[in-house]
């Protein structure tokens, strides 16, 4: 499985860089926070195409409650209870398309697993040549992700 390096420690570290994109036509909103997992864009290891991550763009509110999802405190809006990380740049509708991620909490640990492309009303496509499960040392994830609040 290929996915970003792993650190010696075996535990993978979530953090934020800001980051601009261009070419999409309507979308006033230039700017959003990529995911990096150990210091590397996770768009890298998934075929995000035109999506854009979910934070910094959607506002505060929207903000708030994607990362109460991923801390597992918010019920997610797929009826399977997957977690968007990217979503449509011109309205951030779920219906429109989002790559999306298992979470699940495990011996102090978050792990995301079985990365996917989904919208509401579709069925789930787990990619086919997936990244591997990433593991985060959940104090450190939840330090991370309480920016957003």
């Amino acid at each position: 499985m290929r996915g970003p390096r792993t650190n010696p420690d075996g535990c993978d570290v979530l953090s934020f860089a800001s980051m601009q994109r261009g070419g999409v036509s309507g979308n006033p909103f230039a700017s959003f926070d990529e995911f990096h997992v150990n210091r590397q864009a996770l768009s890298l290891f998934l075929p995000v195409g035109d999506l854009m991550g979910i934070f910094g763009w959607r506002g505060a509110k929207e903000d708030k409650r994607s990362a109460r999802q991923l801390l597992g405190r918010e019920p997610s809006e797929f009826p399977d209870g997957r977690v968007p990380l990217y979503v449509c740049p011109l309205c951030g509708d779920l219906g429109c398309g989002a790559i999306s991620v298992k979470v699940s909490f495990q011996d102090g640990c978050v792990v995301w697993s079985e990365f996917g492309r989904q919208a509401l009303g579709s069925e789930l496509s787990i990619m086919e040549d997936p990244i591997r499960d990433l593991w985060f040392q959940r104090e450190v994830y939840e330090s991370t992700l309480s920016s957003y609040f």
